[in-house]
């Protein structure tokens, strides 16, 4: 199972340094969706660079 996770780079009081934001299948799938939101974000704030969209794979989230 591939995770959606989006990484705060900065501190920030009561919030998880990593969310989860969606499971994927696959790692295409995760990777493209990483791509389209990163994309998204990019164009939103254009000048905070203090997050990170990434995919990352839970084998214990298989089934």
């Amino acid at each position: 199972m591939w995770m959606l996770v989006i990484i705060l780079l900065n501190t920030v009081p009561g919030i998880n340094p990593v969310t989860l934001l969606q499971t994927y299948p696959t790692s295409q799938e995760c990777h493209s969706e990483r791509a389209r939101i990163g994309d998204e974000m990019a164009r939103a704030y254009p000048d905070e660079q203090d997050f990170e969209i990434a995919c990352r794979f839970s084998p214990r989230q298989q089934s």
